[in-house]
């Protein structure tokens, strides 16, 4: 994008943009990622796909878990001073949304994983698999004594795959009920 915002962070696929003291705008790009490689060729309309799944998430685990507060506030890109212009030249409807800063981020990647993707297989209790969310290259898997030190202390790690868990088990059973895995 084009904007007369500060430019924090450029992903893989994700920009995020300065939008005030409190608010960060991030715009979800067409851009495809492999293997941690941003390739030449976009995909038209896959930021858009990408951003209305992330909101989907995001407004369904807040009706499921009220007292666990994320970052999302909503799709309000026309209030944050760009001429309509500037927001239609970038393609910003659809493909963005405006999030809370955040005094402090979590640099751990926290996945959990129902499958074994090669075999195809379910396993009988889900595996919680944290990462380091690298600046570049791959991710690298961690133990939870890492984890501990990374976030501050072992009570966060334990409530942060607690949450990890309770996240992927209710987005599984969504999905289920439409005829969905989730891996």
């Amino acid at each position: 994008a084009n904007l007369p915002l500060k430019l924090l962070k450029r992903g893989k696929v994700r920009d995020v943009y300065e939008a005030d003291k409190d608010r960060l705008l991030i715009v979800s790009t067409d851009r495809i990622s492999a293997f941690d490689v941003v390739m030449m060729d976009a995909i038209p309309g896959k930021g858009k796909v990408l951003n209305q799944v992330s909101i989907f998430w995001f407004l369904y685990l807040k009706s499921k878990m009220p007292d666990i507060k994320n970052h999302y506030i909503g799709e309000y890109i026309w209030d944050l001073g760009l001429n309509p212009k500037e927001i239609m030249d970038n393609d910003l409807p659809g493909r963005s949304m405006v999030v809370r800063r955040m005094d402090k981020v979590i640099l751990v990647e926290c996945i959990v994983r129902g499958y074994i993707f090669k075999e195809k297989r379910r396993l009988a209790r889900a595996i919680f698999t944290p990462t380091t969310k690298a600046e570049a290259g791959h991710d690298k898997a961690i133990s939870m004594k890492k984890m501990a030190a990374i976030v501050g202390n072992r009570e966060l790690a334990e409530r942060l795959e607690k949450l990890s868990r309770k996240i992927y088990l209710l987005g599984r059973k969504y999905a289920r009920k439409r005829g969905l895995e989730i891996w």
